[in-house]
């Protein structure tokens, strides 16, 4: 199977489109912003890069919440090889030009994944046609497109083909060195890239279809026992693969591990938010039409929930041919690979879209209470990749075997043309008349319709089978051109506009409020309550029905909203990560739930001087409102009290009774020596980097030194160079014992399972290059 040089010029089409789709962003020197980009990715990236510039490696950010790990929060990714040209454009052009790099590199990730899925097909004996058109239908589907904010989504899928394809050579019976060094590489780099959900939606994907293909790989003559023995041994392959790629991402797995542990989310996520945005069932009419329902891109949406979660396009002719292949059986003279593939997609479509729908069956919801792993995420509508990967897949395979219709074929074809067109056509009248928003799914139709007329016009058109051999008759020389046209001009169009860029004076400019803030907060945090943290990001500014806004988006960053916030160094009590520490968001729940006289005492705790509110008769729409009774992030407690670890320590906190500034609460069984509660000291902040800080201590008799950053395993202190044990403190600060006098105390963050991690990666990635090189020098000769 060779292609021509037109053929092989069409294979651009993959790596061209998406860079279409986004060069309204990056050519006009502007930057993704919208959702995740701002709120999360390029603040971790921004302070990660200044601190590796500083000498120091990210593994603590001390300017969210009360402290967390960066390098253990797994959608940091920064240990993810493509990320690191964030690096160099950090140091180059700041924080502006490391926003605009993400949208190229978002580009180069769904042109990878149009790629694999592209090599995949050739895998299975498709021609450069149909591996062009199943590529573009997975790298411009809707579920990359919609959810390119969300990076490390869009980084982890862009890897499914990839994997699949070396799953694929290693189910045949024969060894495969090559293929297997190709899986594991390919295996580590989507668990670098920062989506456990999807990553693990990937692998099982993979190992659902490895025991298929090898199960099919030996005529039916060959014995089931020799056909189980096979897939069994293609299991084996995968699961040593598997290792080896855990072992090349333990540098991002052991640290994320251990968070894990201690974290929020150590035990199963809530039946409401792991059933939390759950596939609306009409939305699979989107399939067909994508806009039926509106857009944030055109601000018009109104169906369920958000766009970008439930968005699964793949294009109408994408999708009308995948469509054929599952309604009709392919020749015989297809391979078996072919056969075992649309067998294994007949029925992966209906579990994948029964798993999306999540809480609209009773399935989701068994599945939840009793079966390992469905409870450990949210969003069962992700599970729709599986449908996605599918149809693209059978959309090659279509191609491969799409014909000119004959007969009754040839007369309904004619028949739906004609009726795709009348359809458009009335849907346009009718979006003429009615300017009411939920006319959108007349505007939708009328585009639609259009495709489905240029579909037919090209099935009309398509090679023609000849009666005599079986062979086919190709078709006109430009027709293989159209059908990649109408494909790539029909997923850009659906695509276009739902990854809105802004200028860089957004990321490059500091805050108008960032002064104020720094001169009232001094050392202390800003602390946004809950509701009005969720009515400013969702209510006011990232809205799920548009894109647009009616005020100036450069508000979004002046109203210092987490963590965006970390642009400005302004320290935030809040901290919107997916995984925050478990006594972390213990106590910002105790602080949300309790009267407001125990919350003032709980925020003068975490050191907020800042207390910032919704106030919609303020230019902005906020007030930053001073909160003098806070105690210092650093302080000295004469007296200290012995609670028993766990639940003990949160009934504590209520005693109005306890005064914060002179009495500190330890989780602790040691008996605590008596105290002078009149005698003052002093504790001072001498120096702080991103994983160090170093303090000065003086009073005239022994007391606590109390720091309100979250407690959290890693941490190492020093009195004078000797070291001294760190004891959890008011719930989830830490604290350390200082003898009378002056005293300097330093405090490290020395995490054990990243030093492990980093022996573990450093020793898998020169093994398999070692590997690598050794086969390639073994092929040569």
């Amino acid at each position: 199977m060779h292609a021509s040089k037109s053929q092989r010029v069409s294979y651009l089409a993959i790596w061209l489109a998406p860079f279409l789709l986004l060069a309204p962003v990056f050519l006009t020197g502007k930057a993704l912003f919208w959702g995740t980009p701002a709120l999360q990715f390029i603040p971790w990236q921004a302070f990660a890069w200044e601190a590796l510039l500083q000498g120091e490696l990210p593994l603590w950010n001390p300017w969210l919440g009360m402290g967390a790990p960066l390098v253990a929060n797994y959608q940091s990714a920064l240990f993810y090889p493509p990320n690191w040209l964030g690096l160099a454009a950090y140091a180059n052009g700041g924080v502006a030009a490391l926003a605009w790099l993400q949208a190229p590199l978002a580009a180069v990730h769904l042109a990878w994944g149009g790629w694999g899925m592209a090599r995949l097909a050739r895998r299975l004996g498709l021609d450069p046609l149909p591996q062009v058109v199943a590529g573009l239908a997975f790298g411009l589907s809707g579920y990359l497109v919609a959810r390119l904010h969300f990076l490390s989504i869009t980084f982890t899928v862009a890897w499914l083909p990839w994997v699949v394809l070396g799953v694929l050579a290693l189910a045949r019976p024969h060894w495969d060195g090559r293929a297997f060094l190709g899986l594991a590489a390919s295996l580590g780099m989507m668990l670098l890239a920062g989506h456990a959900q999807l990553a693990w939606y990937s692998v099982l994907l993979a190992g659902l279809l490895a025991g298929l293909l090898a199960w099919h790989t030996l005529a039916v003559s060959s014995g089931w026992q020799l056909r189980l023995k096979t897939a069994v041994a293609a299991w084996l392959r995968l699961a040593v693969a598997g290792l080896l790629a855990l072992a090349l991402s333990a540098i991002q797995l052991f640290p994320t591990a251990e968070y894990l542990l201690h974290s929020q989310r150590a035990e199963a996520v809530s039946f409401e938010t792991g059933l939390d945005y759950s596939f609306w069932p009409w939305h699979l009419l989107t399939l067909l039409v994508p806009g039926l329902f509106g857009s944030p891109a055109s601000g018009d949406y109104w169906g369920f929930a958000n766009y970008w979660e439930d968005a699964i396009y793949i294009g109408l002719l994408p999708l009308l041919l995948a469509l054929r292949v599952l309604l009709k059986r392919i020749p015989s003279r297809a391979s078996t690979a072919q056969h075992a593939v649309v067998n294994f997609v007949r029925w992966l479509l209906p579990v994948s879209i029964l798993l999306a729908l999540g809480e609209n069956t009773p399935i989701f919801p068994w599945l939840y209470r009793f079966i390992p792993t469905f409870d450990m995420f949210n969003a069962p509508t992700r599970w729709s990749i599986w449908l996605v990967f599918g149809l693209a897949l059978l959309a090659g395979i279509g191609v491969q075997h799409w014909r000119c219709p004959t007969g009754r074929g040839l007369y309904w074809t004619r028949l739906a043309t004609m009726g795709a067109f009348a359809v458009s056509l009335g849907a346009g009248f009718g979006r003429l008349l009615l300017q009411d928003v939920k006319s959108t799914f007349l505007g939708a139709t009328t585009l639609a319709g259009l495709w489905g007329v240029l579909a037919g016009g090209l099935s009309l058109l398509a090679p023609v089978a000849s009666t005599e051999g079986g062979e086919t008759k190709p078709g006109q020389p430009w027709w293989g051109a159209a059908v990649l046209v109408v494909v790539g001009l029909d997923l850009l169009a659906a695509g276009w506009g739902l990854n809105p860029g802004i200028g860089l004076d957004f990321y490059r400019l500091p805050a108008g409020t960032a002064q104020e803030a720094r001169d009232l907060t001094g050392a202390g945090r800003l602390y946004i309550p809950l509701e009005d943290e969720r009515e400013l990001k969702y209510d006011r500014f990232l809205r799920f029905d548009s894109f647009q806004l009616e005020e100036d988006w450069q508000n979004m960053r002046e109203v210092l909203l987490p963590n965006l916030s970390l642009l400005d160094g302004i320290r935030s009590a809040n901290n919107f990560d997916p995984m925050i520490p478990e006594n972390y968001a213990r106590y910002m729940d105790l602080l949300e739930s309790s009267p407001a006289e125990m919350q003032q005492n709980l925020l003068n705790r975490m050191a907020v001087s800042i207390v910032e509110e919704v106030d919609s008769s303020t230019p902005l729409g906020i007030n930053l409102n001073k909160n003098a009774t806070a105690l210092g992030r650093v302080r000295w407690a004469p007296c200290a009290e012995a609670v028993a670890p766990g639940e003990a320590v949160w009934s504590s906190l209520a005693d109005p009774d306890l005064d914060p500034a002179r009495t500190v609460l330890l989780e602790t069984v040691q008996e605590i020596p008596a105290c002078q509660a009149a005698v003052h000291g002093e504790a001072h902040l001498l120096a702080e980097s991103a994983n160090r800080m170093r303090i000065r201590v003086q009073a005239p008799e022994a007391g606590w030194l109390v720091i309100a950053d979250t407690a959290y395993p890693g941490w190492q202190a020093a009195i004078d160079g000797a070291p001294a044990e760190i004891l959890p403190a008011d719930g989830a600060f830490r604290a350390v014992a200082v003898p009378p006098g002056e005293h300097q105390v330093e405090l490290a963050y020395r995490p054990a399972p990243f030093r492990a991690g980093s022996l573990i990666s450093l020793l898998a990635w020169l093994g398999l290059g070692a590997a690598a090189l050794w086969s390639w020098r073994g092929r040569r000769r």
